[in-house]
């Protein structure tokens, strides 16, 4: 899990489609509306492939973008192997119902 300052200038879901599409970052996770308390966001959950060396690992992440006070957005970025999503699902709930902006 990392929380990082991004690029993104809104947390508007046809936003932050289009700039992930235009990266080629789609992998088939589309942002859909997500609020943490009183901030805006978004939320997308998605599988992608990711090379260590010659081996391929199948990875889901869960990504949550906040727009603070400050008018900055944040990112939230939790991944796990794909095949330990289910078990790992409720630690990055938790993560990301805990962050304050």
């Amino acid at each position: 899990m990392v929380v990082v300052p991004t690029d993104f200038t809104s947390v508007d879901t046809s936003y932050l489609n289009g700039a992930v599409a235009q990266e080629g970052q789609q992998n088939g996770g589309q942002f859909q509306p997500y609020s943490m308390g009183n901030s805006p966001g978004a939320r997308r959950d998605f599988e992608w492939d990711h090379m260590s060396g010659n081996t391929k690992l199948k990875l889901h992440s869960v990504q949550v973008v906040v727009q603070g006070a400050d008018g900055k957005v944040y990112g939230i970025n939790c991944h796990t192997e794909a095949t330990n999503y289910d078990t790992n699902l409720p630690v990055f709930n938790s993560i990301i119902s805990s962050f304050k902006l």
